[in-house]
């Protein structure tokens, strides 16, 4: 009696997640007690320490354990005869009780249908086996199809205890069964058993979710690492690496559906020299305003348009034979010419212009794309030697 009222008093440290964290001392200056849970302090009104820190110290370190449990845990009970069972429970200190009828009852009180989350009002579901209109198993059965139910323990109260309807009730889902007449300690045991496993169960499920919220934001920063790996910087375009990558994909995709593959090298004509005579800031937005041109011209998704090194950029064109390839490259050497963007320097005209060289091939079997670039690269030196703000095709030798 006196433990009892003592918890009664001190209530206010029944305290979700920080009971297994509760340790006692004694205050040397007045021979109290004082409580201190993880990560915060309180002090409860002090009491003598000769006989009831005893008591209060043996309350926590046993049975306060599960009287905690009891204090938390929320049960329902559905039956029309489970007068006993709710008595023996609330008398044992479970003060979380819902007696429902039905099964039916029980889903409508807990608003399944208007909710997606998982139920978290209920931690113990009793049901007893000789409900109207269905039995016990029947109902677990009912409930366990539920997704958001299926996680919640039951608890069969049953008058039969033969093996093939104890079988029925496990195959249904049942956690455990209790056979009337009522045991309190069994009961209270079973109950509280199954509480203590579900609380376990409940962690591992949220170490699972945080795992996974982990796991996920992982993969999406490893998805713009990859992303960040692939991508020159200064223009915002594709890399050599990733033209590289991508010329390998569209050379075999080429392959196993005999389709053409075209190349395009494109070379800002004395980019250097117009950074050298006005600056890195002006040379820079020149180059923007030449990469977002091509860009523009490229109207297919499919046509990738990649930094390939220094002032060159390739444009590999998939499904596209060397009449497609001409046209192409003309139409964005006088896109570009198009821009009359200034060029202090230049010895072709007073404005930026791009070279081109081009190669196109029909691969097979045995063939690598190294073919198409160095086809390419032939083309674009040609084009350079005839003058420049121009472009010349390669034949590719396969």
């Amino acid at each position: 009696m006196r433990l009892k009222k003592i918890m009664q008093i001190y209530d206010v440290c029944i305290y979700e997640n920080l009971f297994m964290k509760l340790t006692i001392s004694k205050r040397k200056t007045n021979s109290k007690c004082a409580l201190y849970p993880k990560n915060r302090t309180w002090r409860a009104n002090c009491f003598p320490v000769s006989s009831d820190y005893k008591l209060f110290n043996q309350y926590f370190t046993g049975k306060g354990y599960y009287y905690i449990i009891m204090k938390q845990s929320h049960l329902m009970i559905i039956g029309e005869n489970v007068q006993t069972a709710e008595a023996i429970l609330r008398e044992s200190g479970f003060s979380e009780i819902i007696v429902i009828k039905s099964v039916s009852a029980a889903i409508d009180t807990l608003r399944i249908e208007k909710r997606d989350e998982i139920v978290n009002n209920v931690d113990i579901f009793l049901i007893d086996d000789e409900l109207t209109g269905m039995s016990g198993v029947d109902a677990c059965l009912r409930l366990k199809v539920i997704p958001q139910l299926k996680h919640i323990p039951i608890i069969l109260l049953t008058n039969d205890k033969h093996e093939e309807k104890l079988k029925e009730a496990f195959d249904a889902g049942v956690s455990d069964f209790i056979v009337r007449p009522f045991c309190k300690t069994e009961l209270n045991a079973r109950v509280i058993s199954i509480l203590k496993l579900k609380k376990e169960q409940d962690k591992c499920l949220t170490r699972e979710k945080e795992l996974s919220s982990i796991t996920n934001k992982l993969s999406d920063i490893n998805k713009i690492l990859t992303n960040l790996s692939n991508i020159d910087v200064p223009t915002g375009l594709s890399n050599r690496n990733r033209f590289d990558e991508y010329l390998e994909h569209e050379w075999k995709f080429a392959v196993r559906e005999s389709e053409s593959i075209s190349l395009l090298l494109v070379d800002i004509d004395y980019l250097q020299i117009y950074y050298e005579k006005l600056g890195k800031e002006k040379g820079d937005k020149c180059l923007m305003l030449i990469v977002q041109e091509l860009k523009t011209t490229l109207k297919r998704p499919g046509d990738l348009l990649a930094r390939f090194n220094g002032d060159t950029f390739g444009i590999i064109l998939a499904h596209t034979d060397a009449k497609g390839a001409e046209t192409i490259a003309e139409l964005l050497r006088l896109s570009v010419s198009a821009l009359k963007i200034e060029h202090p320097r230049s010895i072709l005209s007073n404005y930026v212009s791009i070279t081109i060289g081009y190669a196109s091939a029909k691969p097979s079997r045995g063939n690598s794309e190294l073919s198409l670039i160095v086809a390419a690269e032939q083309a674009l030196y040609t084009a350079k030697k005839d003058g420049r703000n121009c472009s010349r095709q390669k034949n590719v030798i396969l």
